[in-house]
């Protein structure tokens, strides 16, 4: 039995909820993830303070453009703060190095948990022009402990 299955239907009773879901209509499963998640709330007692809303990859404006129609209702239910009007200092900064200097130049940090893995392929998943890049990468996981499927 799954968690879904067995918990009371009122184990999210004290939870409001709001689900967006990105994803590419082209998939037979569009938005499924958000779909499944979503119904899953509502069945567990949860509150909903938002309709489901689904961005689509194949939008012809943009990938994001009911992402934006969304926020700003999801931050008024919410009851959010106005955002800063000046973004801060950056937390992090990523250098990206020509392939092999990385580990001679600087030390690898290796967040706890996780393994190192190198990436064997990265090829863009769309036409040359398209607005924004979207990329399959695969990686070599022989030897790194981590699960293949």
């Amino acid at each position: 039995e799954t968690f879904l299955e067995t918990a009371p239907t009122d184990h999210l009773a004290e939870t409001q909820f709001a689900v967006f879901g990105m994803g590419d209509s082209s998939y037979v499963f569009f938005n499924e993830a958000a779909k499944k998640v979503d119904a899953a709330f509502e069945r567990l007692g949860g509150t909903r303070i938002m309709e489901l809303g689904v961005g689509d990859d194949q939008h012809p404006a943009r990938y994001d453009t009911e992402l934006e129609e969304w926020t700003p209702n999801f931050y008024d239910n919410i009851e959010a703060p106005e955002p800063p009007q000046e973004l801060g200092a950056p937390t992090h900064l990523v250098e990206i190095l020509p392939a092999g200097l990385g580990t001679k130049l600087v030390p690898a940090y290796v967040p706890h948990g996780s393994k190192p893995v190198s990436m064997t392929l990265k090829r863009s998943t769309v036409p040359e022009g398209y607005g924004r890049a979207v990329d399959h990468f695969e990686f070599d996981l022989i030897g790194s402990g981590l699960p293949s499927y």
